[in-house]
């Protein structure tokens, strides 16, 4: 009787070293293709491109030291 519950833990444990590595590895194949399709997908992109589309404003620099600037109507005024 003792080596029948012996031989059921093992296996209980083997069961569940399975699971956890076949989802160990599942979620890492899901993780690369993840990755992989938003790298494709974006590659034609620069990444200065994607932020700078999104922007509503402009900034202009000027040579002159000060530091107030306020933004009326989507203009930057210095």
């Amino acid at each position: 009787m003792l080596e029948r519950v012996k031989e059921y833990v093992i296996q209980k444990k083997r069961s569940k070293r399975f699971i956890f590595g076949f989802i160990l590895v599942m979620l890492t194949i899901v993780t690369g293709l993840s990755y992989a399709v938003f790298m494709i997908s974006t590659g034609k992109f620069r990444s200065s491109e994607l932020f700078v589309a999104k922007l509503l404003y402009g900034i202009s620099v000027t040579e002159a030291i000060d530091t107030d600037a306020t933004v009326t109507n989507n203009v930057v005024v210095v």
